[in-house]
């Protein structure tokens, strides 16, 4: 109902934006427990030995962090693609002109 009466404003726009913020901020919240809880997992199971313990805070840790900067992890990408030489396509007519 709520939503009717918003675009009835003329706000349906910034509803949809708000909503969105929402719903990215929970997903960071979740997948921040899910990485806790894989951690404690993985070092009770491990019998709490030193090194599992060090492996499961620095996997947490960039997982959180890889969630947490999803434009740097973009942009990484999106430079080492848009930097990459263009192809060279060579067609083989048989000997015909075009």
């Amino acid at each position: 109902m709520s939503v009717l009466l918003t675009a009835a404003n003329g706000g349906i726009l910034d509803w949809t934006r708000d909503k969105t913020g929402e719903v990215s901020s929970t997903l960071i919240i979740v997948a921040g427990a899910l990485a806790v809880l894989f951690a404690i997992w993985y070092v009770i199971k491990s019998g709490f030995r030193f090194p599992a313990i060090l492996m499961a805070a620095l996997s947490a840790g960039f997982f959180l962090w890889v969630v947490n900067n999803p434009d740097f992890v973009a942009n990484l990408f999106g430079n080492e693609i848009e930097s990459a030489p263009t192809p060279i396509v060579v067609i083989d007519t048989g000997g015909v002109r075009l």
